[in-house]
Order: C-alpha cells, then structure tokens, then sequence
C-alpha cells in the first residue's frame, strides 16, 4: 500500500494529473489509483481540483509554524468559544496562515490565506506595534485560562 502511495505521488510531482494520467505513470490500475488518491485528499496529501486532476496537498506546503499553531488555535478555540487565527505580517498587511474555525452558528469567519491591512482588526495592530503588545497578548491569554484570576492583575 506504501509503495502505491509513495508512486502516486511521485506521479503528480510532474505536475496535476487524472486518475488516468497517474495509472499511466505508475503502472496501477485506474481504479486503484482513484480511490487511493480521494483518501489521499481526505488527509490534505493530494488536491482534486474543479477538473478532476489531483495535485500534491495542502500537507506539503504548510510550514512548521502551522502545524504546531493548529493544536493551539484549536485548543483556545474550545476555551474562549470563538474563532482563532494565527496571521503573520507581510509588509503593510497581515496574511491569515492559520484558522480554528468557531462552532456557534454566529461567528468571526477569516480563511487562511485572507490578507488584511494592519488597521483592521485586534491581531493586525498587534502585529502593527513595536512596544510591550506582547504582554498584552499575554494577559488576554490569562483572562481566558483563568477568569478569576486576571481580573486581578
């Protein structure tokens, strides 16, 4: 099964392909290889785009930065019961790379891969500002932890 996949993807490091195309460059049947690449997309190995032809995944391309945001995003997700997003600054804009998408029906949407000016909102004058923000991420953080507690500081 290992060899398979390790062989599908080297057919799409060529470039997007079908099903077909990747049977032809690894020697597998049509069917072996469409229904070992939709379980690839399940787990962001391969792309399917609009046309049908699968290119590498979202998994290759995200940064360590990401991957280890993710838990994060998505554990203060759970505490504050509120989206979360990790944007980093580009120039005069802040580039969502990162998202815990909210469970209430209302909710503060923002894709990775949205970019924004620094004025809007509370993480791109975060990243804005060359002072002490960082302690007061910090604090916010406490009062979400901690409820009690920060109140008191």
């Amino acid at each position: 099964m290992l060899e398979r996949i390790a062989a599908i993807l080297e057919a799409v490091d060529i470039g997007p392909a079908t099903a077909s195309d990747i049977a032809r460059r690894t020697e597998l049947s049509v069917s072996t290889v469409h229904r070992l690449a939709l379980l690839m997309a399940d787990f962001e190995f391969l792309r399917r785009d609009s046309d049908g032809r699968f290119r590498k995944g979202g998994r290759f391309f995200r940064s360590a930065l990401e991957n280890t945001a993710l838990p994060i995003l998505t554990e203060l997700r759970d505490l504050a019961q509120e989206s979360s997003q990790l944007s980093v600054r580009r120039g005069d804009e802040r580039l969502c790379v990162a998202s815990a998408e909210g469970t209430q029906i209302l909710r503060a949407a923002l894709p990775v891969g949205s970019r924004l000016p620094l004025s809007h909102g509370s993480s791109g004058r975060l990243l804005a500002r060359d002072d002490n923000a960082w302690d007061e991420v910090h604090l916010s953080f406490r009062a979400i932890r901690h409820p009690a507690t920060a109140s008191s500081s």
